[in-house]
Parts: structure tokens; C-alpha cells; sequence
């Protein structure tokens, strides 16, 4: 694996563990269940909205869009907080 492909991966595996982060932040915050919230991003289950929570799965382009629908939170909003955390 070249060097540029491993780096790739390490920046998905951080930006995938602060979007694990923030759901769970946004989650609780909103005190939504977690088998509501998996229906309203269109999970198939309660389990996949926990492994997303936990980083054990990558977050889409068209999941992230979907919570911030969910949420309401505007996509400039989320990466100025993303921005600075990092």
C-alpha cells in the first residue's frame, strides 16, 4: 500500500471517529433513541445507528448529509467545528 493510500485511510478513520462524536453528541443532546434516529437516516437498524456511534462503520457522503437534515445543522456549521478541533 503506498504511502498516500495509508494516509487517506488514517484521514477517513479521524474524520469518521469525530462524526461518530458529534452523532452521538447530536443524539443525546436531542434525547432521541437510538432506534428512532436509525429510522430517520433510513437504517436498517438500531444496531448500525451504535456501530456509527462506536466507528465501526464509515460514514457516507449521503449519511452525513442525512444527519444534517435530521439535526438541522447547517454543513458550513459542522466544518468550522471540524475545522477547529483539528
Amino acid at each position: 500500500m503506498s504511502k498516500k493510500i495509508r494516509q487517506q485511510n488514517k484521514m477517513i478513520t479521524k474524520r469518521n471517529r469525530y462524526y461518530a462524536s458529534e452523532l452521538k453528541k447530536l443524539r443525546k443532546m436531542s434525547a432521541l433513541k437510538r432506534s428512532t434516529l436509525s429510522l430517520q437516516q433510513n437504517l436498517a437498524s438500531q444496531q448500525q445507528e451504535s456501530d456509527l456511534e462506536k466507528s465501526k462503520k464509515h460514514f457516507t457522503r449521503e449519511l452525513v448529509l442525512k444527519i444534517f437534515e435530521v439535526f438541522r445543522v447547517l454543513l458550513f456549521q459542522f466544518k468550522n467545528t471540524e475545522t477547529e478541533k483539528h
